[in-house]
């Protein structure tokens, strides 16, 4: 059973990892909030007995806008690894840039760039999120005064660590 989120109408987990996986797992994501689409259509519908063209080619548009941001994510990332062909337009290159600058500031304490960035990856947001004024402000600030004392990694992932090597 699909479940939706209040924020986009679409419920699931898309998780940034190597090797294409990420990709993977977005790509059930969108297949998720697509079939929310459909069935979203299919419900308002329902009393029609006969669909046009039009209402068909506008539900096929929101299909496909539903994979544009997710596939512009994936194919941003892997154009940022040395060992891949092709290069990034400016759009991209800017992007990759304020995302790498905003896990950054996630790494380093900032409650506002972590929400966002883990939101909007996980399709919980609307990409929008990631230019919000405050995680702007974040940024000067921290080009300013320098980035503050990364958070300290959590005693359990030593612990595991230690587990592993003995």
């Amino acid at each position: 059973m699909i479940q939706a989120t209040p924020q986009t109408g679409c419920g699931a987990l898309a998780l940034p990892v190597e090797d294409g996986h990420w990709l993977i797992v977005a790509v059930g994501t969108v297949a998720a909030c697509q079939a929310l689409l459909i069935r979203d259509a299919l419900k308002h519908d329902s009393s029609r007995a006969e669909r046009g063209p039009l209402e068909t080619r506008r539900l096929q548009r929101r299909i496909g806008a539903a994979a544009d941001f997710p596939w512009k994510v994936a194919t941003t990332e892997d154009l940022r690894h040395p060992s891949s062909s092709g290069s990034q337009p400016r759009v991209q290159r800017f992007f990759g840039l304020w995302t790498t600058q905003l896990a950054r500031l996630a790494a380093h304490g900032d409650r506002g760039a972590y929400l966002a960035f883990a939101r909007v990856y996980h399709l919980m947001a609307a990409p929008a999120m990631l230019f919000h004024p405050s995680l702007a402000f974040s940024a000067c600030r921290a080009a300013v005064r320098g980035m503050p004392e990364q958070n300290p990694r959590p005693r359990a992932l030593d612990a595991l660590m230690r587990s592993r090597s003995a």
